[in-house]
């Protein structure tokens, strides 16, 4: 796995990377909080970028893949 960023001045705080990742690296300490990545993510996570592809505003990236890279959802 590339290194996994959050860019909180994209992020929108919806929620939807806590719910739609399959290994679940996200969670959230409060319902409106900024999402963060659990500690171990970079040994989990399978490159699916399915987090990427999901997020509406754009916030997520994995290495060097972006929104951009992924194909819509």
């Amino acid at each position: 796995m590339g290194k996994l960023l959050i860019d909180t001045t994209k992020c929108n705080r919806d929620g939807i990377c806590v719910a739609i990742c399959p290994a679940k690296l996200f969670e959230r300490k409060e319902k409106d909080s900024f999402p963060t990545h659990v500690s171990d993510a970079a040994t989990i996570c399978i490159d699916c970028y399915h987090c990427v592809a999901a997020c509406p505003s754009g916030a997520l990236t994995i290495g060097e893949v972006g929104a951009q890279e992924c194909d819509p959802l």
